[in-house]
C-alpha cells in the first residue's frame, strides 16, 4: 500500500515500556497491508541513532506516536514528536497520528492538542486507525 514516493505507510514511535501496544497497532497495520517502521523493534544496532529516526521520519507518510504515562515528560519523546512536526511543516512528511493510551488529550504535549487524534481504549480505534492511514490527509 506504501506510495510511491514514501518508503513506509506508517512509523510507530514509543517508549519500550509500551512495546505491548505498539506491537498490537503494528500487527494490526501490517496485517492490512500497511509497511511500517516500528521504532524498537527495526533499529538497527550499530546506527547512529538520530540520522535513523529524520530518515525514518521522512520516509514515512505517516507517523503514529502512541502517547501515555509513561511519555509524560520525557524528553526523547517530546524530540522525536518535534522531528515528526517540523517535517509536516517542511512538507517532508504526511501527517502525524496521535495515540493516547492511558492518558487525554489535555495531558498530553501542548504541541499536539491541536491535531486530531485516537483514543486507544475506544471501541472504535482499529476502525479509524486503518480510516486514517487509507486516507491521504
Amino acid at each position: 500500500m506504501t506510495s510511491s514516493s514514501y518508503r513506509y505507510d506508517f512509523s510507530l514511535w514509543y517508549c519500550e515500556e509500551d512495546e505491548d501496544i505498539a506491537s498490537c497497532i503494528c500487527h494490526t497495520l501490517e496485517q492490512q497491508g500497511f509497511r511500517g517502521y516500528c521504532e524498537h523493534r527495526d533499529q538497527v544496532a550499530g546506527m547512529l541513532v538520530v540520522s535513523t529516526i529524520c530518515e525514518v521520519i521522512q520516509a514515512s507518510r505517516a507517523a503514529i506516536l502512541v502517547l501515555s504515562r509513561r511519555t509524560i515528560g520525557d524528553r526523547w519523546r517530546q524530540r522525536i514528536t518535534e522531528w515528526n512536526l517540523v517535517n509536516i511543516v517542511q512538507g517532508n512528511a504526511g501527517k502525524i497520528i496521535p495515540v493516547y493510551v492511558d492518558i487525554t488529550r489535555d495531558q498530553g504535549p501542548l504541541t499536539l492538542r491541536w491535531m486530531s487524534s485516537l483514543t486507544y481504549s475506544s471501541k472504535f480505534f482499529k476502525k479509524r486507525l486503518l480510516e486514517s492511514l487509507k486516507s491521504r490527509r
